[in-house]
């Protein structure tokens, strides 16, 4: 493995999505990412990532001046790793794309990472916290964020535990959010949209998996209220699955729906 990730020192991207980078092996690579400044891109999706080893990342991170984009989705990150990530959020002013899809991040750590990070952070604009636990209370620390921030371009949070009540209160501040304000010297000014990605109710899962499956020759689920499953979605998705002309993304998606 080693050598493998020694290879990429010197590219702009380095990926090593999948590795189990443990002990001296995670000093000696957190120690050459800290020191390049050819890496923009760096991806450790599913690294098995946990607390400590997170906080030895985020360190030698907040060192580097060339990463733009980091990936830790797929890892779980605990709380120990989430206050690492905030650390990291809160003393960089270069990342500027962040993924912590699939890592557990529930209300308390996403309210942290946003109180102690955000507030000190003006580098990153695109934020993906899909697959996680959130619900809609922490929407009252982030749509401020949609608001002060015109820099700001996507955010995703896309299967999490959002109401439609609260899907529709963060559409309204991102609708707001570009209503053209008056500036006293520089005249009307408004923020752009945020990219928001929001499918949350299992009434839209249920509503895509529907239309796969119709335009593949299988019969159309009947709709129904929103978050309510039956045992025969579960047969449904068994059919899905078989559907050969499916790609390998459409699979993963509907194995991840439910």
């Amino acid at each position: 493995a080693i050598p493998a990730i020694a290879s990429q020192l010197d590219e702009p991207s380095m990926d090593v999505s999948h590795y189990e980078l443990k002990g001296r092996q995670l000093l000696a690579f957190v120690d050459s990412v800290s020191r390049s400044s050819c890496i923009t891109h760096l991806s450790m999706c599913n690294a098995r990532l946990e607390g400590s080893d997170l906080d030895t990342l985020c360190k030698a991170l907040a060192k580097n001046s060339s990463v733009i984009s980091l990936d830790l989705s797929e890892n779980q990150i605990g709380a120990k790793g989430a206050e690492a990530v905030t650390g990291l959020i809160a003393s960089t002013d270069t990342l500027r794309q962040i993924s912590l899809m699939g890592t557990g991040l529930t209300d308390a750590m996403a309210k942290h990472m946003l109180l102690e990070g955000f507030e000190q952070n003006s580098s990153i604009d695109q934020w993906d916290l899909s697959y996680n636990l959130m619900t809609d209370s922490v929407l009252f620390y982030l749509e401020p964020l949609l608001l002060d921030r015109p820099a700001f371009q996507r955010l995703d949070l896309s299967w999490n535990l959002l109401s439609p009540a609260g899907v529709y209160s963060l559409t309204m501040t991102n609708t707001d959010r570009a209503k053209p304000k008056p500036r006293k010297k520089t005249g009307v000014f408004a923020k752009p949209l945020v990219k928001v990605n929001l499918i949350a109710t299992k009434q839209t899962q249920r509503q895509i998996l529907a239309n796969w499956m119709n335009s593949n020759g299988e019969k159309r689920i009947p709709t129904a209220a929103p978050y309510e499953l039956t045992s025969s979605d579960f047969i449904s998705i068994d059919v899905a699955l078989r559907v050969r002309s499916l790609t390998g993304s459409q699979r993963c998606l509907l194995i991840r729906m439910f």
